[in-house]
């Protein structure tokens, strides 16, 4: 398995879940986009999970926060 494989089942199960055309994992915090931080169970952060649609939507902020707590 590569190492990017985890990280390509999560955006690919955010995609899905969320059904949105592109989901990707940012290793670099940046303020500007909003997003789930994913963090180890020491809390390292690892990146922050990003779901993005063609179409605005109030809730996915806080619907991407609780599906990566699971």
């Amino acid at each position: 398995m590569a190492p990017e494989s985890p990280f390509d089942r999560i955006v690919t199960l955010a995609a899905r879940l969320f059904r949105a055309p592109l989901a990707f994992i940012s290793l670099v915090d940046d303020a500007l986009l909003r997003g789930a931080p994913i963090r180890t169970r020491d809390g390292f952060p690892l990146g922050t999970l990003r779901v993005i649609d063609t179409v605005a939507r109030e809730r996915l902020l806080r619907i991407c926060s609780i599906a990566c707590q699971i």
